[in-house]
């Protein structure tokens, strides 16, 4: 992570004086403890999918990753080129650790892995992140299982910006999955 004294003077004023989006309340729920929750994996590194869309700058979507992905699978399009790939080209569970959760649940440590896991492109306003923020947050918190993601061409939306990609947002809820 960067402090601002890293950073030429001109530059450090000027990310000090960004305006930063006011979101009113913070909902908080109680935790479970960790020997009995599911836990799901969140990440803003731009991960997608194979055969997914790739994402793209301030859209403020995410993508669904199963928990049985194969680690050759996760490609990264975060765009940002401030951003160091160098951890996820050497070990994917440096930006995605379904490795080391399922290590945990095996240990008794944490209760489960949650079945799905989101990925945001973190390089965008949090403004245009709240909306699929939420939706992420009641996917996670859903008690009830559901189908995975689809994936057929038949099955995708046209109100996608990249002609109705069915891993986004953007996805009709009936398709959604209702627990992570």
């Amino acid at each position: 992570m960067a402090r601002l004294s890293d950073f030429a003077p001109d530059y450090a004023v000027h990310l000090r004086e960004l305006p930063l989006p006011s979101f009113g309340t913070t909902p908080w729920t109680p935790a479970p403890a960790l020997t009995r929750a599911r836990v799901a994996v969140i990440s803003t590194a731009g991960l997608h999918r194979r055969g997914d869309p790739e994402f793209a700058g301030g859209l403020g979507d995410y993508r669904i990753l199963p928990s049985d992905i194969a680690d050759a699978d996760i490609l990264m399009s975060h765009v940002s080129v401030n951003f160091d790939r160098s951890g996820f080209f050497n070990d994917v569970n440096v930006v995605f650790p379904l490795e080391r959760l399922h290590e945990l649940a095996a240990a008794g440590e944490i209760g489960s892995v949650a079945r799905w896991h989101y990925s945001f492109m973190g390089a965008t306003p949090p403004e245009r992140l709240e909306e699929a923020a939420i939706e992420v947050a009641r996917l996670c918190c859903a008690k009830t299982a559901s189908m995975p993601p689809c994936s057929s061409p038949s099955d995708r939306t046209a109100r996608a910006p990249w002609a109705g990609s069915p891993i986004t947002s953007n996805r009709p809820a009936s398709r959604r999955p209702a627990s992570a």
